[in-house]
């Protein structure tokens, strides 16, 4: 659940426009694609892991 906060609280970054949207288009998208990487990551993963 904090994942996904944190993913839908970058969003406003990554959909601005106007002076230094480059900067935070830039900064939203990066941290929004490693929060999808985590979440996918310690969804699937950690409990494969786990397992074996």
């Amino acid at each position: 659940m904090t994942s996904v906060a944190c993913i839908l609280g970058v969003g406003p970054l990554v959909s601005r426009s106007g002076p230094g949207a480059g900067a935070r288009h830039s900064g939203g998208t990066g941290g929004m694609r490693r929060m999808m990487a985590a979440t996918f990551l310690a969804v699937f993963f950690v409990p494969l892991f786990f397992y074996w």
